[in-house]
């Protein structure tokens, strides 16, 4: 939320769903060229875990970091993929 003048803003974030964070670490995957058996490898995510992270079971915190991780990128910037994953799907875009 911001003011200006005397009009109050609300900016809106949508929380994004499970679906949406598999469809950015799906994306954060492609971008690195890393296969799923890599990425179990190298989070120490089990395989069968990841693939039902990646068709919509929620990650845990843990489980997150771990990829933030190995992608390079902080855990909001995921967040901030997948909230944008929702914005789309939201307006029809996706």
């Amino acid at each position: 939320m911001f003011q200006v003048g005397t009009t109050v803003f609300h900016m809106e974030h949508p929380t994004p769903t499970p679906r949406e964070i598999a469809a950015a670490v799906s994306h954060r995957m492609d971008i690195a060229g890393v296969s799923l058996r890599e990425v179990s490898r190298e989070t120490n995510i089990p395989l069968t875990t990841l693939t039902r992270r990646l068709n919509g079971s929620p990650f845990l915190s843990t489980e997150l970091a771990a990829l933030a991780s190995l992608f390079g990128v902080p855990v909001s910037r995921l967040v901030s993929e997948a909230e944008s994953i929702a914005v789309a799907t939201d307006s029809g875009a996706a």
